[in-house]
């Protein structure tokens, strides 16, 4: 960042850090996600084997998270020569401790990229609109729910989307000024983003579209430049960037060339495309409507509403402009957000199983274009004098605040299975027959009671035993021991003594 970066990013930066760093620990002793041990195993197995042998996920996170590790270990090594092991486990109590730490690290890694990622947002925003629409743009991008809550585990969404928001970045320079070196940088870090999830390489699309713009801008009268169109060129930069995006990903994961047999098996999770046999695809006579579903739902939660309102709200401004004939420079700039954000969505809705997370990609578009309506709607339009542009901007952002804050609370209040977990460390006897019948109540349960069942029906008659049960809801009053998942993360719980 240079030194004319605004102080407010740092509040900002801040800010996003806080969110996502909140409650890190959530589920300690347990790793409740089933998805956390692939990265952490796998980086962890690359000190006997570099080549990780599986590709259902790229390996770039996972070396990263190595060389990680092994700088943690120096350090842990130098505490036990200089006998300060003591004084590091009052600091940091999980430091010695091999089960849980590695993930403690990967989870702060992965939060910690999540939050810079308001750095590329922010200079993107800055470099196609100003340094104020940078600015609400990054404080959108920090305060997305659903980004906030992904960024607290140690999976490879937010370090995807750190590399991917990069890439925009020099996408976005190749339109306003169309260097050889951004169309290098813009390929160079989307192939890294791919080379952590897959879906990052989707940002792919940026890179042509800033080409097209930059060559319409130009067509239009809307910029400076009088020289004709360098079609040559823009052809050469674009082979330039699309073979740098190719050596970021073999970079990143050089055992899809070491090791192609694998990476192309498509029967299993070890090949690279096997997830797009996973993902599935529906009819293109249902991807219409499930377009629309989606946004209306899945996308909506997951970014809040504003946000979406705003999209919606600024696809109608620039036909507004174009009918009138007020199209500016700008209104390209919107375009080459607003055209990714639809293309990708659409693209994403049309997969059977289409996640939250699948939907990463689209948020460093969203965020800016929300940052852009923020600045017009409280300077453009005639009623938002400056006295009300504070306020207005308040009420456009206290929902993102409001579920920002809500997800870091419910980490900080932990899952409700530890609730559990001490409940059956200190109220219920040894020996006590215990029968859980959901597996994600297992790992609390087995730890206590290794002789726990799943079902009541292999216990002798008219033995007395707990029954565990999650997602009941409400108890009907038997429950001896209840803990509700409002406001919490986890299941709702409830324990009951029974008699066969």
């Amino acid at each position: 960042m240079s030194r004319k970066t605004s102080p407010v990013l740092y509040l900002i930066i801040f800010l996003a850090l806080v969110l996502r760093l909140a409650g890190i620990q959530h589920g300690f002793p347990f790793i409740f996600h089933p998805d956390e041990p692939t990265i952490v195993r796998s980086a962890l197995g690359v000190r006997f084997d570099a080549n990780p042998k599986h590709f259902d996920w790229p390996h770039l996170f996972i070396y990263a998270n190595f060389f990680v590790y092994k700088g943690f270990a120096k350090v842990r090594d130098l505490a036990a020569d200089y006998n300060m092991q003591n004084l590091f486990i009052k600091m940091f109590p999980l430091m010695w401790d091999d089960r849980l730490v590695f993930y403690y690290i990967t989870r702060v890694f992965a939060a910690l990229l999540g939050g810079l990622t308001v750095v590329p947002i922010y200079k993107t925003g800055k470099t196609l609109f100003g340094e104020k629409v940078g600015l609400l743009s990054a404080l959108a991008f920090a305060l997305i729910p659903f980004h906030v809550w992904h960024s607290h585990y140690s999976l490879p969404d937010a370090p995807m989307l750190f590399l991917m928001a990069w890439g925009v970045y020099f996408a976005a320079r190749i339109l306003v000024f169309g260097y050889a070196l951004d169309y290098a940088l813009s390929g160079f870090f989307i192939g890294l983003a791919a080379s952590t999830k897959y879906n990052g390489g989707l940002g792919a699309i940026v890179v042509p579209l800033a080409a097209f713009l930059r060559w319409a801008t130009a067509k239009m009268k809307l910029t400076d430049f009088r020289e004709d169109f360098p079609y040559f060129r823009a052809f050469l930069n674009l082979l330039l960037s699309a073979i740098c995006a190719v050596t970021g990903f073999v970079l990143g994961t050089p055992y899809s060339v070491l090791d192609f047999k694998t990476f192309t098996r498509t029967d299993g999770p070890q090949g690279a495309l096997w997830q797009f046999k996973n993902v599935g695809s529906i009819p293109f006579r249902e991807h219409f409507g499930k377009f629309f579903t989606d946004i209306s739902f899945k996308i909506s939660d997951d970014l809040g509403y504003t946000i979406l309102v705003a999209l919606f709200l600024t696809c109608g401004l620039i036909f507004v402009r174009f009918l009138k004939k007020t199209f500016s420079k700008y209104d390209l700039s919107l375009l080459f957000l607003i055209v990714p954000a639809f293309t990708l969505i659409y693209y994403i809705s049309g997969f059977e199983k289409s996640r939250s997370q699948y939907y990463f990609i689209t948020y460093p578009f969203v965020s800016i274009v929300f940052g852009y309506f923020c600045v017009w709607v409280t300077h453009k339009m005639r009623f938002a004098k400056k006295i009300f542009s504070i306020p207005l901007v308040l009420i456009l952002f206290c929902p993102l605040l409001y579920m920002s804050v809500f997800n870091s609370i419910r980490f900080l209040r932990n899952d409700t299975r530890i609730d559990l977990f001490k409940f059956l460390q200190t109220e219920v006897p040894i020996g006590t027959k215990v029968v859980y019948l959901s597996s994600d109540a297992e790992d609390v349960v087995r730890y206590v009671f290794t002789d726990a069942v799943k079902s009541a029906d292999v216990l002798p008659k008219g033995t007395r035993y707990y029954l565990i049960e999650l997602n009941k809801g409400v108890s009907s009053g038997k429950a001896i021991f209840e803990v509700s998942n409002k406001g919490r993360i986890g299941p709702y719980i409830t324990v009951e003594e029974r008699i066969k």
